[in-house]
């Protein structure tokens, strides 16, 4: 007896939710009329196939035709939001009124608008993009030159989707990519000796200021070097080689 008395509760409650569905959509569909209807009271005396004002005329329509003429509608939507339409001077309805034809029309254009789905190509990520990600994920700064190729210009543009295909080469350099970012952030468990040799500059640059040096002075070498590894490093300085004759 409990199992059936929950069935037919179960069915009353599913009954009643239908029902109530129901009437709201016939409702609605009543209210969206009622708004349609302020069309006929306020813009056909001018709209319609007599005089036809604005190459307009809304005269003999259905609030179910409106989908059919969506473009004719759309213009009427810019001038009630506008309060262009009815023109000054002539019966105005209420701007409530007005909002409520407004919504209608345009819920019953997008509820038939035929639905295209756009086409957009898998898009990578482009070498700012992947040097960005790495320093947000791992807090390791990357030269991502060194590592991708350059983006193809397509329109002027090169970060769209177009422009940011993939192929089976582009995987293949990101893997590579991605493999040596790995390597720069967990860092070597048995690092192999390296050396890195920075050339000293030209005589002739150490008389001015250079950039990213501190205030003040002038020459200097600056350089950015990744260490692959926590260590003990040994940094030898030689100074310029001079000739004389």
């Amino acid at each position: 007896m409990r199992r059936k008395y929950w069935l037919a509760a179960a069915s009353l409650a599913a009954a009643t939710v239908v029902a109530v569905a129901v009437l709201a959509a016939r409702f609605e569909q009543r209210r969206a009329e009622q708004n349609f209807a302020l069309l006929g009271k306020y813009c056909t005396d001018c709209h319609n196939a007599a005089e036809l004002a604005g190459e307009i005329s809304f005269e003999g329509l259905a609030f179910d035709q409106v989908p059919q003429h969506a473009e004719q509608f759309e213009a009427a939507i810019v001038k009630l939001r506008g309060r262009l339409m009815p023109p000054p001077g002539e019966p105005q309805p209420t701007a409530t009124e007005v909002d409520g034809l407004i919504a209608s029309l345009e819920r019953n254009i997008d509820e038939h608008a035929p639905q295209h789905a756009g086409y957009v190509a898998a898009q990578r990520l482009s070498r700012t993009e992947y040097a960005s990600a790495v320093k947000a994920l791992l807090d390791v700064d990357i030269d991502a030159k060194e590592y991708l190729p350059a983006e193809i210009e397509i329109h002027g543009f090169t970060n769209i989707a177009a422009a940011l295909s993939t192929s089976p080469a582009f995987v293949e350099q990101y893997v590579n990519a991605a493999s040596a970012v790995a390597h720069l952030a967990v860092g070597e468990p048995k690092p192999k000796v390296a050396t890195a040799y920075f050339p000293a500059p030209r005589l002739g640059t150490q008389s001015a200021y250079v950039p990213g040096m501190p205030l003040g002075t002038r020459g200097g070498l600056k350089v950015t070097h990744t260490f692959p590894a926590d260590g003990e490093y040994r940094i030898s300085l030689t100074g310029p080689r001079i000739s004389s004759s």
